[in-house]
Order: structure tokens, then C-alpha cells, then sequence
């Protein structure tokens, strides 16, 4: 099991009213969405869709790699110290 920061950018850092925060016993990507759903409770809705799976228009970057949105994030193993990113569509700066 790892321990991973997670940081929220441009709009969603807003909307979930995190700039990041940091999970412990995570082992899987898949395994972050489920603590976020947890965590955000009624907030999850800017992140996550009715099926708890990443909406359409959010990116996640696993240190500052974007992770295809295809990929199965319940096959993509973290270690400690790991960063997740999730990035809007047409953010940066």
C-alpha cells in the first residue's frame, strides 16, 4: 500500500475546495477515485459520474505523465510518493 498526494487544478480545485491533499493505503489508481468519492461525498459530482468513474473532461496525470483515458486505472499500481494530478480540459498556465 502507498501513500500518494493528490492535487485538484484551475475549476476543480474550486469546486471540490481541495488544492490537494494526501491518501494512505492506496494501491491501485482505481483505489484514489474510490477514497475521493468518500472523502468529497457531495462534492465527488465535479470529479466523478453517477457510475463513481472520472467524468468526461477531467485528466489525470500520474507524475506529470497523463494517463490515458482508456486505461484501466484498477491495473495501474502506486508507490509512496507517487503524485496524481486532475486537470481539467484547458487548463494550464
Amino acid at each position: 500500500m502507498a501513500k500518494v498526494k493528490v492535487r485538484f487544478f484551475a475549476w476543480l480545485r474550486e469546486e471540490v475546495g481541495l488544492s490537494h491533499l494526501t491518501l494512505s493505503n492506496v494501491e491501485f489508481l482505481a483505489d484514489v477515485l474510490a477514497s475521493l468519492s468518500e472523502i468529497l461525498r457531495d462534492k465527488q459530482n465535479s470529479l466523478l459520474d453517477d457510475r463513481q468513474k472520472l467524468k468526461s473532461g477531467i485528466l489525470i496525470a500520474l507524475n506529470n505523465r497523463i494517463v490515458n483515458p482508456s486505461q484501466d486505472l484498477s491495473r495501474i499500481r502506486l508507490c509512496d510518493g507517487d503524485v496524481i494530478d486532475f486537470l481539467p480540459l484547458g487548463s494550464g498556465g
